[in-house]
């Protein structure tokens, strides 16, 4: 099978709090009693987002991640772990990588080529300040 990689893009996401849902879905046929008024904090509703695959349902701790066409979705707080960082770390090791590529090629290269290698490197460093 082929591999794939993300391509870097920015997505907003936050920790899931009331108000985010799009709706709640029982998972009983009733309320029993002493059940609150409000479906928040309701054992016997969850939470839900609609997606376009359908309803996801929402856990604590879960992200809401608004995507590159406006579309909505949950994600395991696991798993954005492993697959996000803050936007700015990602602009900070982008940097480093180029700072890092132009030291390598450095004692590789003719003058006329270093010179524009040391631009970049320039640029990049200037950047990361």
């Amino acid at each position: 099978m082929a591999k794939y990689r993300k391509k870097p893009v920015v997505i907003e996401a936050e920790v899931y709090k009331p108000g985010m849902e799009d709706g709640f879905e029982p998972h009983r046929e009733k309320c029993e009693p002493g059940c609150q008024d409000s479906c928040y904090y309701c054992p016997n509703y969850k939470p839900y987002i609609d997606t376009l695959e359908g309803k996801h349902y929402i856990s604590p701790g879960d992200y809401i991640i608004t995507g590159v066409e406006n579309e909505r979705y949950p994600c395991k707080p696991s798993v954005f772990a492993k697959t996000y960082e803050p936007a700015e770390e990602a602009n900070n090791n982008s940097l480093d990588g180029i700072i890092n590529i132009c030291e390598k090629l450095l004692p590789f290269v003719d003058d006329g080529l270093s010179v524009h290698i040391e631009k970049i490197w320039e640029l990049a460093k200037d950047a990361k300040e």
